[in-house]
């Protein structure tokens, strides 16, 4: 059991570390277009952060994560980010608990599944609103999780190495 002095440490170590990143993504990765498509790197912290702190952590850091991003980022809807990050964690801690071991291979996995539900969930509500064509939502989630899924290499060691100091 980690004392409270420990667990607010680690967790102050996760916001920094997800304050580094968000930075970036406003500096750097926005800048980058491929085929009209920019890197979205929040679903993959919310995923990688369940699958390396479990459903219960992880679902409060996605819930947080995905408040910040609805309150700063354009979304379809309100809270969009909020429901599809926290069903995101829940899927990655359950994949990351008891299907895949931990490590590079499963934030992969599980960061192209949060890419993937977070996606569709926006393009099912541009659908249900504006009655776009779904095969080219689909096919625009494909290629924003497409871009976006290297950035695992960044995110992973990054929380890997957070988790590995509280781990006793």
């Amino acid at each position: 059991m980690m004392t409270s002095r420990t667990l607010t440490l680690k967790w102050f170590l996760f916001a920094s570390a997800t304050l580094l990143v968000a930075l970036l993504d406003a500096f750097a990765f926005s800048r980058i277009s491929v085929f009209g498509f920019s890197p979205f790197v929040f679903p993959i912290m919310a995923a990688l952060a369940a699958s390396f702190e479990g459903p219960l952590q992880g679902s409060v850091y996605a819930m947080i994560l995905g408040a910040l991003c609805d309150v700063t980022l354009t979304a379809p809807l309100p809270c969009v980010y909020t429901v599809s990050f926290t069903l995101c964690a829940l899927a990655a801690a359950a994949l990351s608990e008891g299907v895949l071991r931990p490590g590079l291979l499963c934030s992969a996995v599980v960061s192209a599944l949060s890419l993937l539900i977070t996606a569709s969930l926006c393009a099912l509500i541009l659908f249900f609103r504006s009655g776009a064509d779904p095969a080219a939502l689909l096919g625009a989630a494909l290629h924003e999780a497409a871009i976006s899924l290297p950035l695992v290499f960044l995110v992973h060691p990054l929380f890997l190495s957070i988790h590995k100091k509280f781990v006793f």
